[in-house]
């Protein structure tokens, strides 16, 4: 609804406009185009609400009751469902309960997020005018996306990330070659720089932040934090029914069973990566275990992960930094995009491939595009 799908349909427009500017490469003649950034997120609803009104169908067809209302775990194993005033719904009972309440974007004390001028993903996929001028706090996929999107339909953008590099989670080569197209794009990079202050002004947000040791300052319109996530862990009756939990996300085993017998976890509620699809997984997992099946944990360390910038960041395994880390002799191989016949004829062949394979054993560590 306000994640994944919502934001590539939105991305996927901003690639298309971009490649309308290069139309001449390709042999084409164009008039000058244009947009209308409204119709672009109506669309990117339009087609969020096809899919979530599949899934609503999908548990109706399999008989699957959906009760809408607030949840709370009132014991061990019965759940207390309210209506928005908080009048009694429904109070259920079963043999296991499984939590996956998601989580929300994270803010900091003095940049709390208000849904006007400092705001989370979930508003940024609402607004329906680009802001003139945007800061993004926070250089991680959310980040990293956002700052494409935006760029891509004129919006004067920075990005500030407190740790050296953009996308910190990823391999290096990648953020480096990240970090040049960026550059290209104009769109302003401040790596190891993180934000001190902010204040709302006159309609602007005003940013402090340090630049090589001297104080600067920088207006913007609009504040996007995307500095992770927190879990919707408050109010569910954790503590009452015995719920160990490490800084609001709920402590689980490889079978996402909780601390409580018969209550299970899973997805954000529990912890990174918070990925759609590992979610899903997690949820498979949980099922079968409690259904009596013999189950094969997760293997974190093979969980595919993209960024849908440009260009596109995908990678599976371990970085090469991670691979020398834990199995010392490795082996990397690196090819040029430039010199792949897909990318030639697509017009775009910044980035490579890159494998990291086990010196000794020859297996695949890491793959990262």
């Amino acid at each position: 609804n306000w994640g994944c799908i919502p934001t590539k349909a939105l991305l996927r427009s901003a690639d298309l406009y971009n490649e309308l500017h290069h139309a001449s490469k390709f042999g084409l003649t164009l008039a000058e185009p244009g947009f209308d950034y409204s119709k672009v997120v109506e669309r990117s609803r339009t087609i969020a609400n096809r899919l979530s009104g599949g899934v609503a169908l999908l548990l109706k067809k399999n008989g699957v009751r959906v009760i809408e209302g607030v949840a709370r775990l009132n014991s061990h194993k019965a759940v207390a469902v309210v209506d928005a005033e908080g009048a009694e719904i429904a109070t259920l009972s079963g043999e296991h309960v499984i939590l996956a309440t998601g989580a929300r974007a994270r803010d900091f004390p003095g940049m709390e997020i208000d849904g006007e001028m400092v705001i989370g993903a979930r508003a940024a996929l609402g607004m329906t005018e680009v802001p003139r001028r945007l800061a993004i706090l926070g250089a991680g996929s959310i980040g990293v996306e956002f700052a494409h999107l935006f760029a891509s339909f004129g919006c004067e953008v920075h990005i500030f990330e407190a740790l050296p590099r953009l996308l910190p989670a990823a391999d290096a080569d990648q953020s480096k070659e990240l970090l040049r197209s960026f550059k290209k794009r104009r769109i302003k990079v401040h790596t190891g720089t993180p934000v001190q202050s902010v204040k709302r002004e006159g309609g602007e947000v005003h940013l402090s932040f340090e630049r090589k040791g001297r104080p600067q300052t920088l207006v913007v319109d609009k504040l996007l934090m995307a500095v992770g996530i927190v879990p919707n862990s408050e109010d569910l009756g954790l503590a009452e029914a015995g719920i160990e939990t490490s800084d609001g996300w709920v402590k689980t085993d490889e079978y996402y069973r909780t601390s409580t017998p018969g209550i299970y976890a899973i997805g954000d509620l529990v912890g990174q990566p918070c990925l759609a699809h590992v979610a899903s997984a997690e949820g498979i997992v949980a099922v079968e275990h409690l259904c009596g099946k013999a189950v094969t944990p997760i293997d974190y360390d093979n969980i595919p992960a993209c960024t849908y910038s440009t260009p596109q960041v995908a990678s599976v395994g371990l970085t090469e930094e991670a691979a020398r880390e834990r199995h010392g002799d490795i082996r990397v191989g690196k090819f040029p995009l430039i010199a792949n016949g897909k990318a030639l004829v697509h017009g775009d062949t910044t980035g490579f491939v890159k494998a990291i394979v086990d010196s000794e054993s020859g297996r695949l560590l890491g793959v990262h595009i």
